[in-house]
C-alpha cells in the first residue's frame, strides 16, 4: 500500500541528499552553490505582523486550475495563498498532507483513494468536501476551460464516496499519480466561484491561510490572514503582500535596506551581500538542471543533425559563467550532478567542437535547409546575457542566423509551450530534479507539463515509464541510465550547469520551508519572537 506520507527509497532519498550536499559545498558537475546559505531558525514564528515577498511576474488568473508547478515567484506563491493544497511534495520527494489527510493506491496506481480532513470550509462558508473535488478535477479535465490542469486531471475519472472521501480510477496504471496530483492539480476553488467556459477567474474563494484583499496586476497582491484556516495556529502573519519588482538588483536592495522581507533567486544575484548581517539566506536542499530547448517540430530542429551543431558549438562553461556572472562556476550537460547515485559520466553530451559543428551545419545548408534560428527569451537580466551570447557564439559559424527575441517573463511560457514560437529558449531559473521519475516525465514525456521541446519518442516514453514503475533502486537505476541515453543521443535539450535556488530574507525572518520545486508553505513564514 502507498502512503500519502511516503519516503522514497533510500537511493531515492540519498539522491536528494546528494543535491543538497552539492549545493552547500560548491561541488556538483557545474553550476552554483548558496554562498555562507543561513538556514532561517526553525523555531515557532511569533503571531502577527506583515510580510512583503518581492516577485518579478504578474499574476493573469487566480484559476486553481492554471497552476504549471511549484516554483517560486510566479502563480503557485498565489494561489497556495488563497486555495492551500490538498498535498503538496517536500524536497525530499515525499507527499506532505495538506487539506487531504491522505492519497493511497493498493494496486500501483490503477485506483487511489483521497481522504480529506472533516469539517473544511471555503471562504464563503460552502463545504470543501468531496464532491467539490470532484468538480473541481472535472471541471480542469474539461478542455473547453483551457486549463494546464487539464493534463493531469485528464488521466483519470473520480466517483464521490462520502463526504471526505473520493476514488480515482486511472485510465492507464499511474504509480506516481500522488505526485502530480500534488504539483499539478492540489488547489481546489468554491465551485461558486467558477467563472463561465473561456473567462477569467478574477474573484478566488479558497480554504487556504489568507484571503486576497486587493490585486492590481501592475503593483501586487495584499492577502490577510484567514481566521478559519484548516491548520490550527497558521499562519502566523496577519498580512502578506507579493510586491511586482522586474529588476533583480532593486529586490536584492530592496530585501538588504528592509523595505521587504523576502525574494526568490539564485545566490549569484546577492554574492556581495551574502555576509550582511541584516539579511539570510535560505537555499532549497533540491538542485536543478540549467538548460535551453530545440522545438523539435521546427522545420530546422525536426532534423537531429541540427541540434547536435548547435550543441557542439556551445560551451556549457562559458554559458553558465555568462548567466551567473560568476567566474568560478562550472558548466556540465548532464542530467544528474556528479553527486547524485544517477549520475554516469559517460552519459553527458559532447565537448564544445566547432569544427565538427560547422560540419554539420554544411551538411545542412547543403541540402538547401535555412540554418536560420528564431532564439525566444524571458527578458531577465541572467537569460538576456545568456541569450546574446548564444547569439554571437552561433553567428561564428558560416551559414548560421540568429534571430533574438525577448519577451517579459509572464508571456514566456504561453508563447513557448502554447504557441511553439520559437526554434530555441532558454529554459528560466532552474528545473528541479527532486522526483526525477515525475521531472522526466514533465520534461520529456508525451504532453508533459514542461516539455517545451514537443518532444516525441518512444525510447524516452518506455524509459520514464520503467522507472515511474520501478520497485527497485536497480532498477530505477537502469531506466534513468536508458532516459540519459536517449538524451544524449537525440539532444532535445541541452543541459549546460546545475544551480540551486535560494532565498534572500530579512535576517529576522523565521519558518522558511520550502516545497520540492522551490516555492514556500507561505502559512509557516513568520517573525522571529522577541
Amino acid at each position: 500500500m502507498k502512503m500519502s506520507r511516503f519516503r522514497l527509497s533510500a537511493l531515492a532519498v540519498a539522491a536528494a541528499a546528494a543535491l543538497t550536499l552539492s549545493a552547500c559545498s560548491g561541488d556538483g558537475g557545474g553550476g552554483t552553490a548558496s554562498p555562507s546559505a543561513t538556514v532561517p531558525s526553525a523555531e515557532t514564528p511569533a503571531e502577527g505582523g506583515e510580510l512583503t515577498i518581492l516577485v518579478a511576474g504578474a499574476m493573469s488568473t487566480w484559476d486553481p486550475g492554471s497552476s504549471t508547478g511549484s516554483f517560486p515567484g510566479v502563480q503557485w506563491d498565489r494561489l497556495y495563498a488563497v486555495y492551500g493544497a490538498l498535498l503538496t511534495v517536500n524536497t525530499d520527494g515525499e507527499i506532505e498532507p495538506g487539506l487531504a489527510e491522505s492519497l493511497t493506491t493498493e494496486d500501483g496506481g490503477d485506483t487511489w483513494t483521497l481522504t480529506l480532513r472533516e469539517g473544511l470550509t471555503f471562504t464563503d462558508g460552502e463545504a470543501l468536501d468531496a464532491q467539490a473535488v470532484k468538480d473541481n478535477w472535472d471541471r480542469f479535465a474539461d478542455p473547453a476551460n483551457n486549463l494546464g490542469a487539464v493534463r493531469v486531471a485528464s488521466t483519470f475519472a473520480t466517483t464521490v464516496v462520502d463526504e471526505t472521501t473520493l476514488e480515482i480510477a486511472s485510465n492507464e496504471t499511474n504509480p506516481v499519480l500522488d505526485i502530480q496530483i500534488a504539483d499539478s492539480i492540489a488547489f481546489i476553488g468554491s465551485p461558486a466561484s467558477f467563472p463561465a467556459a473561456g473567462t477569467p477567474l478574477t474573484e478566488p474563494i479558497g480554504a487556504g491561510p489568507f484571503t486576497l484583499e486587493q490585486w492590481d496586476p501592475a503593483v501586487g497582491e495584499t492577502f490577510a490572514k484567514n481566521p478559519d484556516y484548516w491548520d490550527e495556529g497558521k499562519p502566523y502573519l496577519d498580512t502578506l503582500t507579493f510586491q511586482l519588482v522586474a529588476d533583480p538588483a532593486q529586490r536584492v536592495t530592496s530585501v538588504v535596506q528592509g523595505d521587504a522581507q523576502i525574494m526568490n533567486g539564485y545566490p549569484f544575484q546577492w554574492i556581495a551581500d551574502a555576509d550582511n548581517p541584516s539579511v539570510g539566506v535560505f537555499p532549497v536542499a533540491s538542485g536543478g538542471i540549467r538548460h535551453f530547448v530545440f522545438n523539435t517540430t521546427s522545420d530546422l530542429f525536426s532534423d537531429v543533425r541540427a541540434r547536435q551543431a548547435v550543441q557542439l558549438a556551445v560551451n556549457p562553461t562559458e554559458l553558465v559563467q555568462t548567466l551567473t556572472q560568476d567566474p568560478a562556476a562550472e558548466g556540465s550537460t548532464a542530467l544528474f550532478p556528479d553527486t547524485s547515485p544517477y549520475y554516469d559520466a559517460d552519459l553527458a553530451l559532447p565537448e564544445q567542437n566547432v569544427e565538427d559543428a560547422q560540419a554539420l551545419v554544411d551538411e545542412i545548408t547543403g541540402e538547401g535547409t535555412d540554418f536560420t534560428i528564431d532564439l525566444l527569451i524571458a527578458g531577465v537580466p541572467e537569460l538576456v546575457r545568456a541569450g546574446e551570447l548564444f547569439q554571437l557564439t552561433l553567428q561564428e559559424l558560416d551559414g548560421v542566423t540568429v534571430n533574438l527575441t525577448q519577451i517579459p517573463i509572464p508571456e514566456w511560457r504561453a508563447a513557448a509551450y502554447d504557441k511553439d514560437d520559437f526554434d530555441v529558449t532558454f529554459y528560466p531559473g532552474v528545473f528541479d530534479l527532486n522526483s526525477p521519475q515525475v521531472g522526466f516525465g514533465n520534461l520529456f514525456g508525451v504532453g508533459g507539463l514542461d516539455n517545451f521541446a514537443n518532444f516525441d519518442d518512444a525510447d524516452m516514453t518506455s524509459a520514464i515509464s520503467d522507472a515511474q514503475e520501478a520497485t527497485t533502486d536497480e532498477d530505477r537505476i537502469a531506466a534513468l541510465q536508458k532516459v540519459q541515453e536517449v538524451y544524449v543521443d537525440q539532444v532535445p535539450i541541452v543541459v549546460f550547469g546545475i544551480d540551486y535556488r535560494s532565498f534572500l530574507h530579512g535576517a529576522d525572518v523565521v519558518g522558511l520551508q520550502s516545497m520540492g520545486r522551490g516555492a514556500l508553505y507561505t502559512d509557516r513564514i513568520g517573525y522571529e519572537a522577541e
